[in-house]
């Protein structure tokens, strides 16, 4: 996300709540969440925390699993490796800007080394949630369509009524130069999603291939 989301601190326990944000990861629309460290605790609203973590971890289609590679491995961190094992996940070992202490060898060998002080490796992250949602299909089913947020949802709606306009307009006859108006609105919808714009000149040549009976 390259962006601050969280209040974070050396002190365990900072992060109480599940934090959620929506992206778009090489074209792919992704939520991403953010949730509390599992491990034992006596605070009450912790525990709330920890639970909802438990329960994010087993919803999850993908599991970022952030390690220390600054610091030995701790039990939470081992807990965690557990858990995490039958599930789709990428190991991201951080704060590599300092000395490592972590020991790798309990690792696999896929773990990617990042540093988010320093902006580090974060393409390595893109590259790789891109190549698992494309190429695994235990995360994608063969011609899935990935909808992030309700949005996304509304302006794909309003898409297709665009589109029926055209369809519409096609069937009674109207001058192209009054549909490109509904054309263009399409791709522009379109390209609040996928972060794209269609250039005059390509809605242009669409057009000029229509033959329209009279």
């Amino acid at each position: 996300m390259r962006e601050d989301k969280a209040i974070v601190t050396d002190i365990a326990g900072t992060t109480r709540d599940v934090i959620e944000e929506y992206v778009n990861i090489n074209g792919v629309p992704l939520k991403l969440i953010d949730t509390a460290g599992i491990r034992e605790t006596d605070d009450i609203v912790e525990q709330i925390g920890v639970e909802r973590s438990k329960k994010a971890l087993k919803e999850a289609d993908l599991v970022l699993l952030v390690l220390n590679a600054s610091e030995p491995l701790t039990a939470q961190d081992r807990q965690l490796l557990e858990i995490s094992q039958e599930t789709n996940r990428i190991i991201l070992l951080n704060k590599t800007d300092l000395s490592e202490a972590i020991e790798t060898s309990e690792l696999p060998d896929d773990v990617i080394r990042i540093s988010v002080l320093q902006n580090q490796n974060i393409d390595k992250i893109e590259e790789r949630i891109n190549n698992l949602f494309f190429e695994n299909a235990a995360l994608v089913e063969q011609d899935a369509t990935y909808l992030s947020n309700a949005r996304h949802i509304s302006l794909i709606e309003k898409a297709v009524e665009s589109l029926q306009a055209v369809n519409e307009g096609l069937e009674l006859g109207m001058p192209v130069d009054l549909l490109q108006v509904d054309l263009t609105r399409t791709w522009e919808i379109l390209g609040e999603i996928t972060g794209d714009a269609a250039p005059d000149e390509l809605i242009t040549q669409l057009f000029s291939q229509f033959c329209l009976g009279k």
